[in-house]
């Protein structure tokens, strides 16, 4: 007996020291201030533990204990240990959060949840009901993730937990960005906001700003997404924290990005994506990976696009992210899609779309077809191409997002051009034309103008064409896109050629190649062969 007592001395001894060591490192580690209960946490102090007063020496004692602070977690839960299995489980939240797997954090919040109700502590199934939201909205579960959040909310309110209300209140609004509910993201974030000024919590404010930006960027108002950004930037930089300084730094790269600031989008991500790695935060890295593989590909930097996505879709792969992976997947199918490599492609964006479907995301699943169609277009499959552009052109029309639509019309108008349909090619060039513009894209109106180049040369109308690619010339420069600016040199050499000047299109022609081939494009080999023929251009 004296034995068994001893046994049982020993182990409540090092369930206490591991809860107490846990609760100094997720105090390091938390994102966001939370709601505090008293089941779970008064445990002995240990005579000896680590100093974790830091982000980085709290995650490094997390992840080498990871085994064994999991240990007592099962432990505790097959003991039906409820104040202990509440208390880890709060513990492991960030941990679980930035290493996953996701899907094992959705099960234990879940058994958290159900040992605060046996206790009846309110306060504790409360936060267990948010961690499972977040875990869920990870995954990509967007209804349970807010159906949980909302039962959170309403624990909270019957408890008078403002901070607890906020941030519930904060993370709806995440989702309704997510669902494109963009007026109601802007209700619950404007309501979120209101709570964290009251309490004073400068770090609530923080993150609720940050994702008011974002939802502001998604309805076109980038002015106001980089002001708001910019707040949260500043009370990240005031209070130190990494981590949301990081986050800010990402969301500005996005909003410089939609505006054509390609530099500056590089230059935002790259600081980013340097905290991230000091922290060893590997969800944000992902995250600035796939931001970086984007920008880089649309300055035409396929090799470190490529080798960015390759790298988020590894880290994705180890978290087990499966939205990570489907928008790693979504990149490098474009990519490679532009380099040439049409199987890849294929593959890539067959494997992504299977992923977004299965999460129901919709708008993954419309940017895959619509790729999807470009590749059909491109392998001569143009009933199929045409097939895939307006059952995108549905999902971005359902969405209401503006810039998936006019891209689908744009394409849509491309296969018209290419089966000899040139006045329904001109009504859909121009209108995506208009909604680029309306919509202050830059980029996609450079698309639009050399796809009309390209029509109006076909039509014989050369002073038209001529006109179309000089304007997306100017635009690709002033944006720095190398890509749009070969595409823009290319479409004024062919005007050149079947204007009969010769000399003018040969010297066009290689000027766009020499760039075609400087960032890996695959039309360096269709400018290969009009050079070879260049009083007869093929029908680009």
């Amino acid at each position: 007996m004296t034995s068994l007592m001893s046994k049982d001395s020993v182990l409540g001894r090092l369930l206490d020291y591991y809860q107490y060591t846990a609760a100094l490192a997720a105090a390091c580690l938390a994102r966001q201030t939370r709601p505090v209960s008293s089941s779970g946490g008064a445990w002995a102090v240990p005579v000896s533990a680590p100093d974790l007063t830091d982000y980085s020496d709290a995650i490094e004692w997390a992840r080498a204990e990871r085994a064994n602070l999991f240990a007592c977690l099962e432990h505790v839960t097959a003991a039906g240990q409820n104040a202990r299995i509440i208390g880890l489980t709060a513990c492991l939240v960030d941990v679980l959060q930035q290493d996953g797997p996701w899907t094992d954090a959705i099960a234990r919040h879940n058994i958290a949840a159900r040992a605060a109700q046996e206790l009846g502590d309110r306060l504790s199934q409360a936060n267990a009901l948010y961690d499972l939201g977040m875990a869920r909205r990870m995954t990509g579960e967007y209804p349970d993730a807010a159906t949980a959040h909302q039962e959170a909310m309403a624990i909270y309110r019957d408890l008078g937990n403002r901070l607890g209300e906020a941030n519930a209140l904060s993370q709806l609004g995440v989702i309704s960005q997510l669902t494109d509910d963009y007026s109601g993201a802007t209700a619950a974030l404007d309501a979120a906001l209101v709570v964290y000024r009251d309490l004073g919590d400068r770090l609530g404010r923080a993150h609720a700003l940050s994702q008011l930006g974002t939802v502001q960027l998604m309805t076109g108002d980038s002015a106001s997404a980089a002001a708001t950004q910019q707040q949260a930037l500043a009370i990240y930089r005031e209070l130190g924290h990494l981590i949301g300084q990081a986050n800010a730094l990402g969301e500005l790269g996005v909003v410089r990005l939609v505006t054509d600031d390609y530099l500056g989008a590089i230059a935002f991500h790259e600081e980013a994506l340097a905290i991230y790695r000091r922290l060893d935060y590997r969800a944000g890295e992902v995250t600035s990976l796939s931001d970086l593989g984007i920008v880089r590909r649309m300055t035409g930097d396929y090799t470190g696009a490529v080798a960015a996505l390759q790298d988020a879709l590894a880290l994705s792969g180890d978290l087990g992210s499966r939205r990570g992976q489907a928008d790693a997947l979504l990149d490098l199918g474009t990519v490679w899609r532009m380099t040439g490599d049409c199987p890849r492609a294929t593959e890539a964006l067959q494997q992504a779309l299977a992923i977004c479907r299965d999460l129901g995301d919709r708008s993954g699943q419309a940017y895959a077809i619509n790729e999807l169609g470009i590749i059909h277009r491109i392998t001569g499959d143009y009933t199929a191409a045409a097939t895939a552009h307006s059952e995108a052109l549905t999902l971005y029309r359902d969405l209401s997002q503006r810039i998936g639509e006019a891209s689908a019309i744009n394409e849509i108008g491309t296969v018209r051009r290419m089966t000899g349909d040139y006045p329904g090619a001109a009504v859909a060039h121009e209108e995506a034309l208009a909604a680029f513009r309306d919509l202050g894209h830059r980029a996609g109106e450079i698309v639009a103008l050399n796809e009309l180049g390209h029509l109006h040369r076909a039509r014989g109308l050369l002073d038209q064409a001529h006109a179309n690619h000089e304007q997306a010339l100017v635009l690709a420069r002033e944006i720095g896109s190398l890509l749009d600016e070969a595409r823009a040199m290319a479409g004024l050499g062919h005007c050149a050629s079947v204007s009969g000047q010769a000399a003018e299109a040969e010297a066009l022609l290689r000027r766009a190649q020499e760039l075609f081939q400087r960032i890996g494009a695959a039309e360096a080999q269709d400018t290969s062969v009009d050079l070879d023929s260049p009083t007869c251009p093929r029908s680009a």
